[in-house]
């Protein structure tokens, strides 16, 4: 993702900055349903739309 992407992304959920870089930037990061929301609010989605599951490899 780019800067301004990443830039447009927090403005358009009103997502605090550092949450949506650290949505970006940690993939161990599990937001809270609250974040979750916002998401799903600002662009009309799903959870499933943007949620997947990947087993670790064994």
């Amino acid at each position: 993702m780019t800067c301004d992407s990443l830039r447009r992304f927090w403005q358009d959920t009103g997502l605090s900055r550092a949450t949506a870089y650290r949505l970006c930037d940690d993939p161990t990061y599990i937001p809270t349903g609250e974040v979750i929301e916002k998401i799903c609010r600002a662009y009309g989605w799903q959870p499933g739309e943007f949620i997947v599951y990947e087993p670790d490899s064994e």
